[in-house]
């Protein structure tokens, strides 16, 4: 069994909480013990408040854990939104620790690492440019180019073994997930019939929502077999097929659907509903 979504507090980050006016931060309370405090979490003694790797293996080991694939506990995720001169150095930091644990534990152990904002950068990137006019009409042919590109991103990342190159592909894939998913809600809207449109859009949000969801245990269930970066990969080229294969779709049905691909000067005349 594989655990793909395991926190990690690293112990290596205390003199940079030490050195925070604001948390999560390691403060002194009034006994004059240091504590991690965190927003919504309170005060935890030190002792407590990093994970140690032979206790998270012991912990594997009861529950039939074969590899948990390491991750930052949310509250630790602000060393990806610092300014450059602070975030890079931070995320080194964890980056090797992490890199160090799965050296030390072959086999038991993957990692996702630190990255700069970049994923968060691309979705307002994405913002910015969905509400400039005609930058992105809403119609299903970008809706599956957008789509693609993310599989593409994803592809990518999951195969790249440089940095710079990373946080570009991370960049591009939070444009495209934004774009797209911003675009698909607004066609469904547009599209649905009114006295059915609130039933339909609660059917696309729980369909999309449950699909993330189980798209973990495939990517999981993959990286048994042939790796986790293989098995993302190999995921988002199988997303990218099933992408084609709804464009080959559209553009071989009967209207409305009939050249809705490549037809954002239609689009623009008559707007998104007049896919």
């Amino acid at each position: 069994m594989i655990d793909m979504h395991a926190h990690w507090r690293p112990a290596e980050l205390a003199d940079a909480l030490r050195a925070r006016t604001w948390e999560p931060r390691i403060v002194r309370n009034q006994d004059g013990v240091e504590v991690l405090k965190a927003l919504r979490m309170g005060e935890e003694p030190l002792a407590k408040a990093f994970d140690n790797v032979d206790f998270h293996l012991g912990r594997m080991d009861r529950q039939g854990v074969e590899v948990s694939v390491l991750s930052l506990l949310g509250s630790f995720c602000w060393v990806e939104a610092q300014p450059l001169e602070v975030s890079v150095p931070l995320c080194r930091i964890v980056n090797d620790r992490l890199s160090a644990i799965c050296r030390e534990h072959p086999g038991r152990f993957a990692a996702y690492a630190a990255l700069l904002a970049a994923d968060a950068t691309g979705a307002v990137i994405a913002v910015l440019v969905l509400e400039s006019r005609g930058l992105l009409p809403a119609t299903p042919g970008a809706a599956l180019l957008l789509a693609a590109g993310w599989c593409l991103a994803i592809g990518g990342f999951a195969l790249s073994h440089n940095y710079l190159l990373m946080l570009a592909l991370l960049l591009a894939a939070g444009f495209f997930e934004l774009s797209f998913s911003a675009m698909a809600q607004t066609i469904v809207q547009l599209q649905a019939p009114e006295t059915q449109r609130g039933a339909i859009v609660g059917l696309f949000v729980s369909a999309s929502l449950g699909l993330r969801t189980f798209s973990g245990v495939s990517v999981g269930l993959g990286g048994v077999l042939v790796g986790i970066h293989y098995s993302l990969a190999l995921s988002a080229a199988a997303l990218l097929l099933c992408v084609g294969s709804i464009a080959h779709w559209i553009r071989s049905a009967p209207r409305p659907f009939a050249g809705a691909l490549g037809k954002s000067n239609t689009a623009r005349k008559n707007g998104p509903g007049g896919v």
